[in-house]
C-alpha cells in the first residue's frame, strides 16, 4: 500500500532534523531504507528508515520544513498477511 501522510511543523525543522512516525504496526515489509519515499519539495528527504517494528524516521534536508508548514510525505508498506485489530489511538 502506498501511504500518505500530512504533517505540520510547529518550529522550522533544520537540515538533519528527525521526524519519527510510530504505531504503524503489521507490516511486512522488511526493516530498511525506504528509496520510494517522498517529501513536499524534498523537506523531509527522498528517503526513510523504516523498523519493522512500525516506526518510520525521516530526515529533514533540502532547507527542512519552515514553521507552520505541511509537508506531505508519501512511502509503501507491505499489508500484514493476516487481518488486524484497528488501533485505538493513533500519534
Amino acid at each position: 500500500n502506498t501511504l500518505t501522510v500530512t504533517l505540520t511543523a510547529n518550529y522550522h525543522l533544520a537540515d538533519g532534523s528527525k521526524v519519527t512516525i510510530s504505531g504503524l504496526t503489521g507490516s511486512q515489509t522488511s526493516t530498511s531504507t525506504l528509496l520510494g519515499a517522498s517529501s513536499t519539495s524534498g523537506t523531509l528527504g527522498n528517503n526513510a528508515d523504516w523498523n519493522i517494528g512500525g516506526t518510520l524516521v525521516l530526515t529533514a534536508a533540502s532547507g527542512g520544513p519552515a514553521s507552520n508548514s505541511s509537508v506531505e510525505v508519501t512511502f509503501d508498506l507491505t499489508n500484514p498477511a493476516t487481518d488486524q485489530s484497528p488501533l485505538q489511538t493513533c500519534q
